[in-house]
């Protein structure tokens, strides 16, 4: 939690306001445990946005502003030396504004270097499944960029007409060798980021995509217990 507390601000990463520690009744144990006050808006997670879609997926520029987003704040988290470890589109949240913001610290590590082996398997990178039982190989924050393409390609799931850019931001995410694969900084000036046309556009379908599937949107209160 401690970690969590010290990111700086950013735009792109859930705000911390506080934790507290809660004594629940015995009529009520479940409310036992750590809670986390973090920053409150309506929206919902970008699971629960390719859910509400009729066919799972989203459209290519969409998904372009996501990752646009989420590298954002990843590279504040790399420059800031955390590792997320459980990055996937249940922990990125989708505001009602159409902000997008990284959720979730549970998980997360402080320094250059990690060799913890927490997360979520299907979005884990090659170097992080190679140390599960052994916890002796260091990885970088490269392997929270492995994460970021395994959930492009689940909110693409659907659409079976890609561009090449589109398919060479993937390739590049999901380099097997890390020391091959472009850091969140480095990916900012990818082709599919850094040519995304009429974001105010897409932040706009976001709103309209939210409100189809506003049975699911809810106010973010993040909670650990």
């Amino acid at each position: 939690m401690r970690i969590f507390e010290n990111i700086p601000d950013h735009k792109n990463i859930v705000g911390f306001y506080g934790a507290f520690y809660n004594h629940a009744s015995k009529k009520m144990p479940h409310y036992e445990g750590l809670w986390v006050s973090t920053e409150l808006y309506t929206g919902s997670s970008l699971k629960e946005l390719i859910n509400g879609q009729k066919q799972k997926s989203l459209p290519e520029n969409t998904i372009a502003y996501i990752c646009k987003e989420v590298l954002q704040g990843l590279s504040h988290l790399d420059k800031n030396k955390v590792i997320h470890h459980d990055l996937r589109p249940g922990n990125i949240m989708v505001a009602s504004s159409g902000d997008i913001k990284i959720i979730d610290f549970t998980s997360a590590t402080k320094g250059p270097r990690s060799h913890a082996t927490s997360g979520a398997i299907p979005y884990m990178a090659p170097e992080v499944m190679a140390n599960i039982g052994s916890n002796t190989v260091d990885y970088t924050t490269k392997a929270d960029v492995w994460s970021l393409g395994i959930s492009a390609l689940e909110m693409a799931e659907g659409y079976y007409r890609k561009s090449d850019k589109f398919h060479f931001f993937i390739s590049e995410c999901l380099q097997k060798n890390p020391a091959r694969r472009p850091s969140a900084e480095q990916l900012l000036s990818h082709p599919f980021i850094s040519n995304i046309q009429n974001e105010r556009g897409v932040k706009k379908l976001i709103k309209r995509h939210l409100q189809k599937c506003k049975g699911t949107a809810h106010s973010h209160y993040n909670s650990l217990h």
